[in-house]
Order: C-alpha cells, then sequence, then structure tokens
C-alpha cells in the first residue's frame, strides 16, 4: 500500500528564525487538538512526528477518520532547507516564468525527455533549472534568465505542473486526506505570517 502525503510549504524560502516560527505554529494547532503534543514514530520522512488529535478529521475535506488506523500518520516538521516535491519522478510539462508567465518549455515532447532526444533548446532549459535547484540547496543565487522577456527570476518564483516548494521551513501530514478544507489553509496562512504552497505527493 502507497503511502500520501501533504506538504504545507511557505511562499518565502528562508526565515531566520525557522524553529521559533515552526513551533509557534505547532503550538496552535496542538490548541486546536488538530495534533497532539508529543511526538512518536509515526512519520516516514523523519524519526519522529505529531501524531493526530481528535479535530483532525475536522480540517479535512473529507471528513474520514481513516487516518488513524494507519501506523504512519503524522505530521512531520522540517526546519532545514528543502526543496520539497511531491513524487520522485519529475515530467518537464511547465516551467513557468513569473514576470511574463511563458511557459519555456511549451511544445516539449514527453516522448523525446524519456528517450533523451530533446531538442538543445529545451536541454539546455532543464539543465539550468536542476543547476538552480542545486544552487539554491547551496545558498547560492539561483538564477534563471527567461529567453521570451529577459527577466532574471530566482527558481523558487518559477512556477511548475506539480507544485512544488522552496524553503527552510515545511509541514508534511502523512496520510491525512487528499485536500485541507480552505478555511484551515486561510487560518494556517495567518498563523504562519505568509501565503502556503500545497505541495501532494505519493510513495
Amino acid at each position: 500500500m502507497s503511502d500520501g502525503f501533504l506538504t504545507l510549504v511557505p511562499k518565502q524560502d528562508h526565515f531566520e528564525e525557522a524553529e521559533a516560527v515552526a513551533a509557534k505554529v505547532i503550538a496552535w494547532l496542538v490548541s486546536r487538538k488538530i495534533i497532539k503534543p508529543f511526538q512518536a514514530d509515526c512519520v516516514l520522512g523523519a524519526p519522529f512526528g505529531y501524531p493526530p488529535d481528535k479535530n483532525s478529521v475536522t480540517v479535512i475535506k473529507d471528513g474520514d477518520s481513516y487516518h488513524f488506523k494507519l501506523i504512519t500518520n503524522g505530521l512531520e516538521v522540517r526546519t532545514e532547507r528543502t526543496y520539497f516535491q511531491g513524487y520522485e519522478s519529475f515530467e518537464p510539462i511547465v516551467i513557468q516564468c513569473p514576470a511574463c508567465y511563458t511557459n519555456l518549455i511549451e511544445g516539449l515532447d514527453l516522448m523525446d525527455y524519456y528517450q533523451e532526444t530533446l531538442e538543445e533548446k529545451y536541454q539546455s532549459i532543464l539543465v539550468q533549472v536542476d543547476k538552480a535547484i542545486d544552487e539554491w540547496y547551496e545558498g547560492k543565487t539561483s538564477i534563471i534568465p527567461c529567453p521570451a522577456c529577459g527577466s532574471a527570476e530566482s527558481i523558487t518564483k518559477y512556477h511548475f505542473e506539480s507544485p512544488r516548494g522552496f524553503s527552510n521551513l515545511g509541514f508534511t501530514f502523512w496520510n491525512w486526506s487528499h485536500a485541507f478544507k480552505e478555511d484551515f489553509i486561510q487560518e494556517f496562512e495567518q498563523v504562519l505570517g505568509c501565503p502556503i504552497t500545497i505541495v501532494p505527493g505519493v510513495i
């Protein structure tokens, strides 16, 4: 059986006090009885996570308490620089410039991608993306120039077909649901102090 997750990633790639911000969010979730105030072996991405509490079912759209029955069912909190993605494989369908909204790989044939017979212009862009992600991990400038409008933006600002996030803070809910309720996401953003990207995934 596969395990699903939803990661809430701030649209802010660096927090000076990531652990303090994480503690604030955790305290809020505990006060709402969405998670329990202790850690246990209930996540896959870290040694320990926070188990769900009785009100966790009130923030998910399907309202199903099935996750209570699973071994992997907790909240994993990360406070280190992380590139959050939902799936192991990456299909290059959309890499959209945040300035002019041009899809830099418009027209790319996925068959050519898998057979490694891409045109040079597509190959060049994908190489730049991989390099920018590596540079971001290393704390360097991670800029991708847009061939359409000439703007030079950080990789963290680009839009991809499948959601992904760049931050030193992230909250991964394991096997809770396929979606959270909108009011919960709005409250989460208020407590966090910035908008978030929701990154779904299955492993």
